[in-house]
């Protein structure tokens, strides 16, 4: 029989190293294994740090925007906003270009009036149209 080397990892980060004399070759073989087991372990987890965030973050710079994000809250907001849109895309092209500058320019009613030449209180019936349709569309 031939002499083999057994090194010994202990978690204090020592090593022991230990020959054995006369290992049979079941023995030897089994020790193989558990080497080969050991460095595709080892092979795995670098495999999973380089696919981590951390690493995503580390070597692209990139991180969440919020790592504690209720994804199931986003997920119902995304569904909720597609719908508004589709709503609003079925509104005639003027009621779309009244939803445009009064909600998401923040354009005053009176500023609205100005860029359609009528006046406020006619902004303010259309709005409330709006509010109408997209109410029944939802």
């Amino acid at each position: 029989m031939d002499k083999n080397k057994i090194t010994y990892d202990f978690c204090d980060g020592t090593q022991k190293e230990i020959e054995l004399e006369n290992v049979d070759s079941k023995t030897k073989e089994a020790f193989d294994m558990l080497v080969r087991e050991e460095l595709n372990h080892e092979r795995k987890m670098r495999w999973r740090k380089e696919k981590s965030l951390d690493d995503l973050k580390d070597r692209l710079g990139w991180e969440p925007t919020d790592p504690n994000a209720d994804v199931e809250k986003i997920v119902i907001e995304n569904e909720e906003r597609e719908e508004m849109q589709l709503a609003i895309n079925k509104l005639s092209k003027k009621q779309q270009r009244l939803v445009q500058l009064y909600y998401f320019e923040n354009k005053t009613e009176k500023e609205v009036a100005n860029k359609f030449n009528i006046s406020r209180q006619a902004i303010n019936q259309q709005l409330a149209t709006v509010h109408r349709k997209l109410k029944k569309l939802l």
